[in-house]
């Protein structure tokens, strides 16, 4: 399961380098520089995963076949950036699913910590690319100036507020 998730982070890491060339339309600079931080993030918390399962004493395969076994990859092609946002807003979303599984799984407190910690950094990069979504409809959006409608403000920060809260582990018996 370890080595399907790290193959599984390298998988959206290369999707997201993906995007970062092929994004276009209005909007491109930022999500451009975004997705470089996104990469950056994912292939640290791969080579994470990565050194504790080879710690294990198991082997890691992140062969290009293991890796696009992860995901489906899109043909090479310009996307625009709503595109670009939905589906990297998607793919982290898968990745912090696994995130909670692998703690919720894990009988290792060591593991289901460092997944816990993954989670919450991934899901504030999952945070930011989501703020380059519309407000919404026209009807429903306020001018910049207003700032952004105040049920839209609430659920960005109940979402930001909903970071699962850490397991408790007992030691293992000595």
């Amino acid at each position: 399961m370890l080595n399907d998730a790290v193959a599984e982070f390298y998988a959206v890491a290369l999707l997201c380098k993906s995007y970062h060339w092929n994004v276009r339309g209005k909007g491109f600079k930022p999500i451009h520089v975004l997705l470089d931080e996104v990469y950056d993030a994912l292939v640290d918390m791969a080579d994470d995963l990565a050194e504790y399962h080879a710690a294990s004493g198991k082997v890691v395969d992140v062969t290009p076949a293991a890796i696009s076994d992860s995901v489906s990859f899109f043909a090479a092609r310009y996307v625009s950036v709503s595109e670009t946002v939905d589906d990297v807003s998607g793919y982290l979303k898968d990745l912090l699913d696994r995130l909670k599984q692998i703690w919720e799984d894990s009988a290792d407190p060591v593991l289901a910590n460092m997944a816990q910690e993954m989670w919450q950094r991934l899901n504030k990069q999952r945070w930011l690319v989501d703020s380059h979504k519309p407000l919404g409809s026209t009807s429903q959006a306020k001018s910049a100036a207003d700032g952004p409608p105040k049920a839209d403000l609430a659920a960005m920060i109940r979402e930001m507020l909903s970071v699962p809260p850490f397991t408790t582990q007992q030691k293992p018996q000595e």
